[in-house]
This record gives C-alpha cells, sequence and structure tokens, in this order.
C-alpha cells in the first residue's frame, strides 16, 4: 500500500512536502479501517475544485488537482464505487478545459485586438488579405471570414473587438467584396439557387433575399452584405439579381403567364377570356364551385380556348396541370409565401406524394399554390382529384343499385388509409348509404351524393337504369253508375282537315 501511494505522479507540480503530505494522507487512509479512501474525503477534496472562475493560472492549478484524483478513482483498489468516482472526475476535468479554452481565446483575442488598435492608431499600412476560403487576416492575425458579401469579425459579443476587426480588415475587405460584386453582377442563373425561406445562394453562399413585391409574380430583392463595397457595384449586382430572377419565373411558371396573355387577348371569346385572367391572379387554379355559373354558361368555342391555354376543367378543380409538376409549384408554393409575408415552404410535400394529411394552418391559397386542395383530414393533388372523381363515377355507372361502393383502389388512389378516404368523401358532397361488415375495411360499403341536382343527377353522375312502369288496368264503372253506358259508347275518330284550294283561299281574302 505505501508503494502504490507513493507511485502517485505530482501532476499539481507542488514543492516536495507538499506532495508528501499528500502521498502520506492516501496512504492512512488506504492503510486505516476498511482499506478505502473515504467516499465524504474524496467528495469534499472534489468539491474545491468544481469553481470555474478565475484567471489562466487558477483555472489549470484545479484542471492539475482535478488529474490527481483521476488517477485514484482508476485505481480499482483504492475506492468503494470507483465508477462513479471516475466519471465525477472527468465532469469537473471537462468543464475546467472549456473554461481553460476560453480565457485562453479572451487573452488571445484581447492580444490581437490590442496590437491592431496600436496599428490603426498609428496610421501605418496594415497588412491584410483574403484567402479562397474567404478568411481574412490581419498582420498575421485572424480577423473573421467573408461568407459570400458579409463579413463576419471573430470576436461574437464583444463589440470594440469587432468594431476594431472590421475597421482593420477594411483594406482587404473593399476590393474583395467589388470583386465579388462584379462577378455577381455576371452570373447567370445556372449560379443561382434559392433556399425553402426565399435566400438567394451564389456559388454555395447567401447573396440575397426575396422580398414582397408589386405582385406575387413580381418580388423584389434585398441583397445581403456588399455594403463595404462601392455603390454603383452593388446597384449592378441588384439589378443583375432581378433579372435573373424575373427571367427564371417567366421561364418556370410560363403557363401562368400564357394565362395572362388569354385574358388580354381579343382572340379569345369574353366568357374564357374573363376565367383565363382570373385564373392568372389565382395563380392557376380556382375550385370549380367559385365559378360554377360561368363554367356551366361556357360554349364549346369557350372550352377549346380555354384547352388551347392550358386549362382542364375538372369535376372539382379548374387548373393548369403544367403548374402540378414539381418544379413549377415549389416556385409558385415560394412566391406566395414571400408574398403573404410567410416565407417559409418547408412544410411542401415530396415529389410524388399524391395526397398529405390536411394542414388546418394552411390555407387554400398556399395548397393551391402547390397544386393541392384540401379535402377533409387530406389534402389531394388536383390531378389525383379529378381521378378520384372519374373513379367514382365509372364506379356508379357500372352498377344498377344507387351509388357505388368503396373499394381499396380508391384509398391506394390517395394512399391513404379507410378512414382518410370517408372524411374525404364527406368533404367532397358525398355519404354514406350502407355500412359494410368490418368498420376497418372498405369491402361492402356504398356511398352516393348527398344531394341530387335539378332535373336529374349530380353532374358526372349517370342516371339509374329506367324501368318501364306496368301498365294500368282500365278503370270500370258500376252497373248503376249513370256513366257506365258512357263506357259503351266509341267516339268517331277525328278526321283530318282538309286544306282549301288556292283558288278558293284567293276568293275568300279577295
Amino acid at each position: 500500500r505505501l508503494w502504490d501511494a507513493c507511485r502517485l505522479p505530482d501532476f499539481r507540480k507542488a514543492t516536495i512536502d507538499a506532495h508528501a503530505r499528500l502521498v502520506k494522507s492516501l496512504f492512512m487512509h488506504l492503510s486505516g479501517t476498511g482499506g478505502y479512501l473515504p467516499d465524504d474525503w474524496m467528495a469534499g477534496q472534489l468539491e474545491r475544485l468544481t469553481r470555474t472562475s478565475g484567471d489562466v493560472d487558477a483555472l489549470a492549478s484545479r484542471l492539475s488537482y482535478v488529474r490527481t484524483w483521476a488517477y485514484a478513482a482508476h485505481r480499482a483498489d483504492w475506492t468503494r464505487d470507483p465508477d462513479h468516482w471516475r466519471g465525477r472526475t472527468r465532469e469537473i476535468e471537462d468543464a475546467l478545459s472549456d473554461a481553460l479554452h476560453e480565457k485562453l481565446m479572451q487573452r488571445f483575442v484581447d492580444r490581437r485586438t490590442s496590437a491592431l488598435v496600436k496599428g490603426l492608431r498609428d496610421e501605418r499600412d496594415l497588412l491584410a488579405g483574403v484567402n479562397h476560403d474567404g478568411e481574412v487576416t490581419v498582420e498575421g492575425h485572424f480577423v473573421g471570414r467573408l461568407d459570400g458579401l458579409t463579413f463576419r469579425p471573430d470576436a461574437e459579443g464583444r463589440e470594440l473587438a469587432a468594431r476594431t476587426l472590421k475597421s482593420a480588415a477594411l483594406k482587404a475587405l473593399r476590393p474583395e467584396i467589388n470583386r465579388r460584386l462584379g462577378a455577381l453582377a455576371k452570373t447567370d442563373m445556372d449560379s443561382l439557387t434559392f433556399t425553402d425561406d426565399g435566400q438567394i445562394g451564389w456559388n454555395d453562399q447567401i447573396v440575397g433575399q426575396l422580398v414582397a413585391g408589386p405582385s406575387p409574380l413580381k418580388p423584389g430583392i434585398r441583397l445581403i452584405g456588399g455594403d463595404l463595397g462601392a455603390p454603383e457595384a452593388q446597384s449592378r449586382a441588384h439589378a443583375t439579381l432581378e433579372t435573373r430572377l424575373h427571367e427564371h419565373i417567366q421561364t418556370v411558371l410560363a403557363p401562368i403567364f400564357k394565362l395572362r396573355d388569354a385574358g388580354q387577348s381579343p382572340d379569345i371569346p369574353g366568357l374564357a377570356r374573363g376565367l383565363a385572367w382570373r385564373l392568372h391572379e389565382a395563380g392557376g387554379a380556382l375550385a370549380r364551385f367559385t365559378i360554377a355559373d360561368e363554367v356551366r354558361n361556357l360554349s364549346q368555342a369557350e372550352r377549346r380556348a380555354l384547352r388551347s391555354a392550358g386549362v382542364r376543367i375538372g369535376e372539382h378543380m379548374i387548373y393548369v396541370p403544367e403548374l402540378v409538376k414539381p418544379a413549377p409549384a415549389r416556385l409558385n408554393a415560394l412566391l406566395h409565401a414571400i408574398a403573404a409575408g410567410r416565407p417559409d415552404i418547408a412544410w411542401l410535400p415530396a415529389p410524388g406524394l399524391t395526397s398529405i394529411a390536411n394542414d388546418k394552418s394552411r390555407t387554400r391559397a398556399e395548397y393551391a399554390a402547390i397544386g393541392f386542395y384540401p379535402c377533409g383530414p387530406r389534402a389531394v393533388r388536383f390531378d389525383m382529384l379529378e381521378r378520384l372523381a372519374d373513379t367514382l363515377r365509372d364506379a356508379s355507372a357500372k352498377d344498377e343499385e344507387p351509388g357505388f361502393p368503396l373499394t381499396a383502389d380508391m384509398t391506394a388512389l390517395l394512399g391513404c388509409s379507410v378512414e382518410d378516404i370517408r372524411g374525404t368523401l364527406i368533404a367532397l358532397g358525398y355519404k354514406r348509404i350502407q355500412k359494410g361488415p368490418d368498420p376497418e375495411k372498405a369491402e361492402g360499403e356504398r356511398w352516393d351524393r348527398k344531394k341530387r341536382g335539378r332535373g336529374g343527377p349530380p353532374r358526372g353522375k349517370s342516371q339509374p337504369k329506367s324501368r318501364k312502369p306496368a301498365a294500368a288496368a282500365p278503370a270500370v264503372a258500376p252497373e248503376d253508375s249513370p256513366f257506365a253506358a258512357l263506357a259503351e259508347l266509341k267516339l268517331a275518330e277525328p278526321q283530318p282537315r282538309k286544306s282549301k284550294s288556292p283558288k278558293k283561299r284567293k276568293a275568300r281574302n279577295s
């Protein structure tokens, strides 16, 4: 035991007497009653070392003391619970190491700031530069990073240091930012990207932000950074970004601009022209029930004109199928979100989904911008909604019974559960007229429209097959009735009236 205690490393770098006293204390506990270091004694030794305040020397001293007790904890026969004391000493050591690192960084930053302030005060030229990674150095000191057009000083939370670093870095930053602004003024759309919150990326760095403009299709742009560059360079870069953005919108959302042209063309009949303009203003989609009268009054020529403009007139939606594709839907949704002041499209469904859970916090306009229509518990993609309507119509036409059977194919079409398809059908105006044996399954259920339209079944619904009524038996009058004799009478067949000859008509007229 004495030999084991004497082998304790002198992590503290204390005097020989201080180290000998520590070894003696360890040996006395290890050779005493129990043969272990007492838990309360270990806890008291470590409690004095948990403070993370103080200067660099105080933190370094506490860290060396903790390592002494960590050595003791790693001797399996020195404590009753070695695992507990190993974890405890590791926690204290990590906290002290982090505090010491922060103090060392603070000392370095303060020295760096002092050196830069002295150089600026002496008004001497400072050697500054920006490398290919955007790291900015002045007089060999790292002072920050240039991200895109924004300088981020390496002194967060310290106003004096940040201001000093920025002032010292101006010599290197101005030429580099002007160079980047010039390159941005010559960029094309291939180098630009748009994030879900409307930021503009250029070479994997954020340089701008979309903001609300005169209309959703004409957003504005705000440069992020670049304020250290020349005003003319900023204006050219800003103008280029706006031009590229509007060209991109006109390319990806060409069907919407085709609707605008159709709504202004004198060659398209009046009612079709009005509907095309309303679709353009709505972003390319309208629920049919909102314009039911206009659709009902469309002539065949007007319907053809709308089809030539890319419009599909469905049972539930009037929309442009080209805008339901992923790229146009994403851009359309982003532009409407920017115009509404909610620049966030991270909620958009993944490409290929035919329906998604209906988020009630989203408006119908937001869903319409991405090509979806909210129906009860689900929001259904336009084309799938019309395919569902066709499926229901065909299922109803094949059966002589009222309504149509609910099938698993209908749930597969929307990629949802049986309960969700029921809620969707109710939202679309259907009702269940027959329950199935198993409420968890679709088999055996029948559904029909809640109300039938005037003059027959609703649009898209086939008439049930008509059955000829049986001929009614002739009524027979009682024998004592005064009308009994009339039953034997036969009316003479009416004779056709002979037309007068032209001569007799002429004489009569004269």
